[in-house]
């Protein structure tokens, strides 16, 4: 079966410019873009409310399970938003003059933030902690127990983080960029796969995600063009490109993947995010936020 769309936003809450981030969590998506505008949305993309707060524009997001959210911008600051379902009130953590802060993520209500010079901060109750130099730009991050994976343009990089100012240790390199994902069932304490783009950008590597991370399969040239977004549901893997496709592909993660499914959107994907109910949400670079199934 061919994806279709199921919703599209209302075109007069229309981000100006690339939809450069989307979250969904709790029951809400949140959108960032170009314009430096944060959206939020019920599941059926009904328009809730919008922040005005950032400059230029929005580089991450991330949640606690209080619905508190981090945000990053290229203006320098990264945001705490205590109550943003309900009011614009936040707080400036980091301002910076010449980093960038590409990616964030909340594990266990923990902030994590990397930057564009590589170092990777751990935060405790919006304070600086510990800090880890993966030397290259942190443009995609997940941390899984005490393993960070990061990705940017020429590798993807498995740190051990162990309690310490300074205490980490690398596991592991393998050719790759972003971005990446940890998919499949746990195994022993942790997902057993990792999955990122090639370097070219244009394919999928999955690993195994245990020493010493043996590389599956890689398929190349699973699209014509860069592939800026990939997720999974279960153990199917997404994929959305500047080509302006979304890919579904085999979920038998131990063979090379087939197409199953693709949905062509018409316009380059940026940003892609799972929904409710086996559902994807995808921005576009010409502020449009859909709703598209594949089953």
């Amino acid at each position: 079966m061919v994806g279709k769309v199921l919703l599209t936003m209302e075109p007069e809450h229309q981000h100006t410019g690339d939809v450069t981030v989307l979250l969904f969590h709790n029951n809400h998506l949140y959108s960032g873009g170009a314009d430096g505008t944060i959206k939020i949305w019920s599941p059926d993309l009904k328009f809730l409310r919008e922040i005005n707060v950032h400059k230029d524009y929005i580089l991450a997001f991330a949640a606690t399970s209080k619905d508190q959210l981090y945000t990053s911008s290229r203006d320098g600051t990264t945001r705490f938003f205590r109550s943003p379902l309900k009011n614009d009130h936040n707080e400036t953590i980091l301002q910076t003059v010449t980093d960038d802060i590409t990616a964030l993520i909340v594990v266990n209500d923990v902030l994590f933030s990397g930057d564009d010079k590589g170092i990777v901060t751990k935060w405790y109750h919006n304070k600086v902690g510990c800090q880890y130099n993966i030397i290259e730009e942190v443009k995609s991050m997940w941390v899984e127990n005490d393993v960070l994976y990061t990705a940017r343009d020429s590798d993807a990089v498995i740190t051990d983080i162990k309690p310490g100012i300074m205490n980490y240790s690398t596991k592991a390199t393998i050719p790759g960029r972003a971005p990446l994902a940890l998919i499949g069932p746990i195994v022993d304490g942790h997902k057993k796969y990792l999955v990122f783009t090639t370097r070219e950008g244009k394919g999928c590597t999955l690993v195994r995600n245990a020493v010493p991370f043996e590389v599956v399969w890689t398929k190349e040239d699973a699209h014509h063009w860069i592939i800026n977004a990939l997720c999974a549901q279960n153990e199917t893997i997404y994929t959305a490109a500047f080509d302006g496709k979304v890919k579904k592909w085999s979920s038998d993660l131990e063979k090379e993947p087939k197409i199953v499914d693709e949905f062509a959107s018409g316009k380059c994907v940026n940003a892609m995010v799972n929904g409710a109910n086996n559902t994807l949400y995808i921005g576009d670079a010409e502020g449009w936020i859909k709703q598209i199934t594949f089953d």
